[in-house]
């Protein structure tokens, strides 16, 4: 696609000529003559027209976005072409990347800041049971909440461990999807 200007004027680079230095970017053609010849311009300087891709679409938490700036035929006329290469990241990048969103996703279904009291909690329920005293009705709830929770949490680091081996292999990898959903709150 061409690069233009709010006013829809297309944008340029100024090139010098024998080092193929790219010496300004994104200019306006001179508006005297608006895509002419311009008059008393250093014969070592040209301006090209500018083109650019759509930028492709990508997870930044597995690849990093470079550009590749060339100067090529486009339709007969010189421009200058801004493409756009996609590179894996290092797998320990991708590796910290899954352990963040299983954590993130762990924390769907209990807070970082109730962690803590909620095993304890749950200790507590689970030495009650264990000496067979009655359950009261908001421990009952509680327990049937740290089974659901224990099973969402396996099943989300089976994911991360499917997601690490992955990594390891050098397959490519989808942070998104595979993870225990936290329950959806009843109304």
């Amino acid at each position: 696609m061409v690069l233009t200007f709010t006013d829809g004027r297309k944008q340029y680079v100024q090139q010098r000529v024998s080092t193929e230095e790219i010496l300004k970017r994104g200019v306006r053609y001179p508006a005297a003559v608006d895509g002419g010849a311009i008059a008393g311009l250093d014969p070592d300087l040209r301006y090209l027209e500018m083109h650019r891709d759509l930028q492709p679409d990508f997870d930044p938490r597995c690849y990093s976005l470079g550009t590749v700036e060339t100067v090529k035929e486009v339709e007969g006329a010189t421009v200058f072409h801004i493409g756009f290469t996609t590179t894996r990241r290092p797998a320990d990048d991708l590796k910290q990347a899954a352990k963040n969103v299983e954590s993130l996703m762990n924390q769907e279904h209990v807070e970082q800041s109730e962690l803590l009291k909620f095993a304890i909690i749950g200790m507590g329920i689970l030495f009650k049971g264990l000496a067979n005293q009655v359950l009261s009705g908001p421990e009952e709830s509680v327990r049937s909440r740290l089974i659901t929770t224990a099973a969402a949490m396996q099943n989300n680091d089976a994911r991360l461990t499917a997601l690490l081996t992955a990594i390891d292999n050098g397959e490519d990898i989808d942070l998104d999807s595979g993870w225990e959903p936290a329950p959806t709150p009843q109304s």
